[in-house]
Order: C-alpha cells, then sequence, then structure tokens
C-alpha cells in the first residue's frame, strides 16, 4: 500500500469511526425516548415537557415539566393551554406526584423539510 492509500485508509477508518460513535448516541437517544423512567431514579431537565404517568392511574398520561423556583427548589407543572413544548405554558397548581415519566417525542416533519 502505497502512502496515499494508506492516508486514504486512515481518514476513511477515522469517518467510520465517528459514523460508529453518532450510531451509538442515536441508539441511546432513541432508548430513552421509548422507554419510561421511573422518577425515583432520574428526574428529567428543567423545563423540558414530559410525558407522566401517576401510581392512581397508570393508564392515564399527563403533560407536565419541572420549573425551578428558586435554590434547590422546584415544582412539577402541568401543561395548561398554548404550544406544549413552551414551558411558560405550565403551571403549578396542587401536588403532583408522577412515577414515571417519558420525553415527548418530535413533532412530524413537514413535507420537504
Amino acid at each position: 500500500m502505497d502512502k496515499i492509500e494508506k492516508e486514504l485508509f486512515e481518514q476513511l477508518e477515522k469517518q467510520l469511526s465517528i459514523i460508529a460513535s453518532c450510531g451509538k448516541k442515536l441508539e441511546a437517544e432513541n432508548k430513552e425516548l421509548k422507554e419510561w423512567i421511573l422518577v425515583s431514579e432520574r428526574l428529567p431537565e428543567f423545563d423540558k415537557p414530559v410525558m407522566v404517568t401517576f401510581e392512581d392511574y397508570p393508564e392515564s398520561v399527563h403533560l407536565l415539566c419541572i420549573q425551578d423556583v428558586g435554590p434547590e427548589v422546584w415544582l412539577w407543572c402541568e401543561y395548561k393551554f398554548g404550544n406544549i413544548n413552551d414551558p411558560s405554558n405550565y403551571e403549578a397548581e396542587g401536588e403532583y406526584n408522577p412515577v414515571k415519566w417519558k420525553y415527548l417525542p418530535q413533532p412530524p416533519k413537514e413535507e420537504g423539510d
């Protein structure tokens, strides 16, 4: 193998490694989107709307997000109106104790996007 072929082969190996790494990252993200996560194991990011279930109503799904309201203080807030991805459309009313949560799926893309 001459010098140019060797350099091309090394570049190809690097690109394949990057592609494999991206594939693993996407696989992990897809798994997280598909699986329900126990609140006792991990909480979602602040201001990121999620679907939740409650122990008393496991077949029912609600939209909540966690909002940071002060030093080491946060609240589960319920979706009220408007764009579900906008955290300002969530309000803290009552006490929420979900047992599982899951990130919302991405909205469908318009044709041609």
